[in-house]
């Protein structure tokens, strides 16, 4: 009877195919041929990535046996990033790396010095990181800060409902999420003139006012509303 003692070495990285198997046989009656899947036909196969692997053994007396062997090998690294830009001139912007599979044990090496998954008062620009586990594996990672307006990151935290749509003499203007007490309020036609300019109040968190369009021809019009941090614009049809 023939038997087979099977010794693995995996890799230690997703990526680097540098696993092996070796076979120690005994029993039967030697010598032994050996004749794997990928078509090898030593007792031990090397530069192996993490699979199935396949391999039949034969005595001098032509019995055989077939054994199916399992070399495991960690997960990939797989990096999920959360990127926050910047506004010109400002360092607002950050990166934050959610970091799973290989060995585990994760260290950081950024391009601004960094150690950390999560770097944050970035100015614009790119940024590198070197990701390695506990296996000293390696993945390497590219990122860019942009620059957005101000009334870009201003629109994320705070909004306008008006209503009613179409309005008659009057619109209601809501506003929710966080706006300073007093704001400046534009309404333009589509041409861009400017029909209205004023200042408003506004009842923190969800203030409201209103809007007289009792003079305003039917048509499409522009609300815009100043903070100092940028501008948040919305429609108004006149019936």
């Amino acid at each position: 009877m023939i038997r087979v003692i099977v010794t693995t070495d995996p890799s230690e990285c997703f990526d680097n195919p540098n696993g092996s198997i070796s076979l120690a046989v005994s029993g039967g009656v030697p010598p032994y041929s050996y004749l794997w899947d990928g078509g090898q036909t030593l007792s031990a196969i090397y530069s192996l990535s993490g699979g199935l692997y396949s391999v039949t053994i034969t005595d001098s007396n032509l019995c055989e046996i077939t054994k199916e062997i399992n070399l495991f090998t960690p997960q990939e690294i797989i990096v999920n990033p959360t990127i926050t830009h910047t506004t010109a001139g400002q360092n607002q912007g950050s990166i934050t790396l959610n970091v799973s599979g290989g060995a585990g044990g994760f260290t950081y090496e950024w391009s601004n010095g960094s150690n950390e998954a999560s770097i944050t008062g970035l100015g614009a620009g790119i940024y590198t990181v070197t990701i390695t586990d506990a296996n000293e594996c390696q993945v390497y990672y590219q990122y860019t800060i942009g620059i957005v307006s101000v009334s870009e990151l201003l629109a994320e935290e705070s909004r306008l409902v008006v209503y009613p749509i179409p309005s008659s003499d009057v619109v209601f203007v809501d506003f929710i999420g966080s706006w300073p007490e007093k704001v400046k309020v534009e309404l333009l036609n589509l041409e861009g003139q400017r029909l209205m300019n004023a200042e408003a109040e506004v009842v923190s968190p969800n203030g409201k006012t209103k809007i007289s369009t009792a003079l305003l021809k039917p048509g499409v019009y522009i609300l815009k509303v100043y903070t100092k941090d940028g501008y948040v614009t919305q429609k108004i049809i006149k019936s």
